[in-house]
């Protein structure tokens, strides 16, 4: 990690159907940058990818000190691609693998360009009109659990001028109360902004260096029932 060779940083993000890397030197400028929808065919388009952004950034693979890249929760085929991809070029190289859950991704992107008014929400789409949520506080800590909840019923946990972001908010724009605000430029993870967060955890050597575990969030919602509150109901088996 001391070798002065190694001065770059490869970021990507494959959790949903949208895939982004990028190449970063150590002071957070973007070398090179790409963003695709390829939710059908990201096993074939991810290391072309990478490779044409490490030419275009005149970076060689033997120069990078640290890969970066989400965990999850996503598409179940997506973040198991990256997260082999991201191994691979760890191990090989002999580098560290720094990583974040998409959500908090999202979120700490969105919240080093802006400030959100109160709560920030993060809905990153799920399947079966679900999605994965849960509520970051201006300083972009998590308040609670991630959830994969049906959006109606995530609807219920947003408040008079808060603030959400994801592809689920894009989706499900129905359920949105009119005075909540939407981040529209945040609908997928930018392998920019993970870039810049794996930077500063590989200078505090934090905990999320070598944190490998997908996260993935079982859909049990799908089985309960819920009262208008969001609470689930709670049957009498007796």
């Amino acid at each position: 990690m001391n070798n002065t060779a190694k001065q770059y940083i490869l970021a990507f993000d494959t959790a949903t159907e949208h895939f982004s890397v990028a190449v970063l030197n150590m002071q957070g400028k973007t070398l090179s940058s790409h963003n695709e929808l390829a939710f059908r065919h990201l096993s074939d388009n991810l290391h072309p990818a990478i490779e044409k952004c490490m030419q275009d950034a005149k970076v060689e693979f033997t120069e990078l000190c640290a890969i970066v890249c989400t965990k999850g929760p996503g598409s179940f085929t997506s973040v198991r691609v990256g997260l082999a991809a991201a191994k691979g070029f760890a191990f090989a190289l002999n580098i560290p693998l720094i990583t974040f859950n998409s959500l908090e991704a999202l979120a700490l992107g969105y919240i080093g360009q802006n400030e959100p008014n109160h709560h920030l929400h993060v809905w990153v789409e799920a399947h079966g009109g679900n999605v994965y949520c849960t509520t970051f506080n201006k300083a972009g800590e998590a308040l609670g659990d991630i959830e994969s909840l049906p959006a109606s019923i995530a609807a219920t946990k947003l408040n008079e001028n808060d603030t959400v972001i994801g592809s689920g908010c894009q989706k499900h724009a129905e359920h949105l109360p009119s005075t909540i605000k939407q981040g529209e430029e945040f609908a997928y993870v930018n392998a920019e902004h993970i870039g810049k967060l794996g930077i500063q955890a590989f200078r505090e050597n934090s905990e999320r260096v070598n944190d490998v575990k997908p996260l993935y969030i079982h859909p049990l919602h799908y089985h309960k029932t819920y009262n208008a509150d969001g609470t689930p109901i709670v049957k009498d088996e007796a």
